[in-house]
């Protein structure tokens, strides 16, 4: 599904990537390895910005390109994240609890045809006082 992109999303976008290129870019990580700001990403900021604010039309290139960008990064992160969770956590504990002999589902005896299980009818004062 196509986003439309306005010129609010596009002044948006260069006051991200500006703040971003020329705060992290241009001030905090040449101060803590040289001891001073850099020139060119702080251009570079100044230059997204002002074109957010003159012409933000320029941008939307830019803006679709880091979008599909950031599109293919999540995909990626997520499938990074997910496998790292089922296999970093979920397996292990399937395979501790096998080796202990624990089941934490209950299966039904012979007599059952069913999982389900009868819940007990409460009275109508249960809702009286909720909390």
């Amino acid at each position: 599904m196509e986003q439309v992109v306005t010129h609010k999303h596009l002044k948006e976008f260069a006051l991200l990537m500006g703040g971003v290129i020329g705060g992290l870019f241009g001030c905090v990580i040449p101060y803590l390895k040289v001891g001073n700001v850099a020139a060119v990403p702080i251009g570079i900021a100044l230059s997204f910005v002002a074109l957010g604010f003159l012409t933000p039309a320029v941008l939307k290139p830019v803006y679709q390109l880091w979008m599909k960008l950031g599109h293919v990064l999540g995909a990626i992160n997520s499938r990074i994240l997910l496998s790292l969770l089922f296999f970093g956590l979920f397996a292990p504990i399937s395979l501790v609890l096998k080796v202990l002999g624990k089941k934490l589902l209950s299966k039904p005896s012979l007599k059952q045809d069913s999982y389900k299980t009868v819940s007990t009818q409460r009275s109508a004062q249960h809702m009286e006082r909720p909390y």
